[in-house]
């Protein structure tokens, strides 16, 4: 949460079982620290090992038919195969951050939802990965510091929060 100069981060700690988490823990700091603030609350991951992808999503869906039936000649599947392999691979952990600015305004913008996944790892493609769903679905291998700088940049408080 953010208003005027102050940002706040309110997280549970993890707890010892899946059943009980452990102590809340509030942070209060600059809007553009808010990014980096919410990633540290994320457990630790590597970076996703799967390249950058992107695909137009209803045949991410299975919607509609692949671009092409036949696999390139390096042997890559289609982008919205490859996305589709990987959200059907074996997870860790998954959810989702959602951005909503001006909540009390007459004309809040709309939420903005970012996804995220990590892939198990004795997969080839293990690691954490940011998901955004539009009219095409991008998936980011995502580090901490890409975590932060997404949010940072989806709420609107500029480009990057690599050096706040």
């Amino acid at each position: 949460m953010a208003t005027g100069t102050t940002g706040a981060v309110l997280f549970q700690k993890h707890g010892a079982t899946a059943e009980f988490g452990g102590a809340l823990r509030l942070v209060a700091t600059r809007p553009q620290n808010l990014g980096k603030h919410i990633a540290a609350t994320m457990h630790t991951a590597t970076t996703g090992r799967a390249g950058p992808m992107a695909g137009y999503t209803p045949r991410v869906r299975g919607e509609q038919p692949p671009t092409t039936w036949f696999v390139s000649h390096d042997g890559d599947l289609p982008p919205e195969e490859r996305i589709r392999a990987l959200l059907r691979a074996p997870r860790t952990a998954e959810g989702h951050l959602c951005i909503e600015q001006r909540r009390h305004s007459r004309r809040p913008h709309p939420p903005v939802y970012l996804n995220w996944i990590d892939i198990a790892d004795n997969h080839p493609a293990a690691g954490r990965y940011l998901i955004d769903v539009g009219s095409d679905t991008t998936v980011i291998p995502a580090s901490a510091e890409v975590v932060a700088s997404e949010l940072y940049s989806r709420a609107g408080l500029g480009t990057s929060c690599a050096s706040a």
